[in-house]
């Protein structure tokens, strides 16, 4: 029997397969395929989450400073970055499903003290190479490709690395064995044609007592491979 034969009259054949993969759909599948089924094949979106929305306003502060400071060599006034950060969240929070009890003037007020600890603690030891770069890398025989944006390559260290917001720090075992980093580690290598020094998680760890955690790890060419 055809393909044709086993339509169902007035139903929509779903989308195709999208034409390229991340970590993040990489990450959906493995964790659940029938998400991913919705999500990526079939369109479906659900509204975000406040502490997803926080994380993205955050990283947007960061990388606002970072990428000036590419030219620059210098850090903005702590006083710019943290308006960028609360003219991004103002637009951002509209898109939030808000629990009951979040307060969102209590999360841009966090969101301002953590800046000025990043802000404090980690930019000035860092020069960016690139921020926020977008990579592709295709392969030979498919005709879909894997894409991915390089958060920041730091080059004082020459570490790649991502930054996070989490309410406990990570594992260190965790960071050895993380998707995300091995594939940055291969959209670089892709992009320079060299191996990275290192790969880091720059982690915001929130609570009473905010913290920055920095856990550093690498790549061999097996983990590459194997990816």
């Amino acid at each position: 029997m055809s393909d044709k034969g086993l339509a169902l009259p007035g139903v929509q054949p779903p989308p195709p397969v999208p034409e390229a993969f991340s970590v993040s759909k990489i990450n959906l599948y493995l964790k659940c395929p029938a998400a991913y089924y919705f999500r990526y094949v079939m369109n479906v979106r659900t509204p975000a989450r406040s502490y997803m929305v926080f994380g993205t306003s955050l990283h947007a502060g960061i990388a606002y400073n970072l990428r000036k400071k590419i030219d620059s060599q210098v850090d903005l006034p702590l006083s710019e970055v943290q308006e960028f950060f609360s003219a991004d969240w103002n637009y951002q929070r509209g898109q939030v499903l808000w629990e009951p009890g979040e307060d969102p003037g209590k999360l841009k007020d966090e969101g301002v003290r953590l800046l000025e600890l990043y802000h404090t603690e980690v930019a000035p030891t860092i020069q960016p190479e690139i921020v926020e770069e977008m990579f592709e890398v295709k392969f030979e025989g498919v005709d879909y490709t894997f894409r991915g944006i390089i958060d920041l390559v730091d080059k004082s260290s020459g570490f790649v690395v991502d930054h996070k917001t989490s309410r406990k720090p990570p594992l260190a075992s965790d960071v050895h064995k993380n998707l995300q980093l091995t594939a940055y580690a291969l959209g670089n290598r892709v992009r320079t044609g060299e191996i990275e020094k290192g790969l880091r998680f720059d982690y915001i760890v929130r609570g009473r007592s905010p913290k920055i955690v920095r856990i550093e790890t690498s790549r061999t060419s097996e983990d590459i491979d194997r990816f």
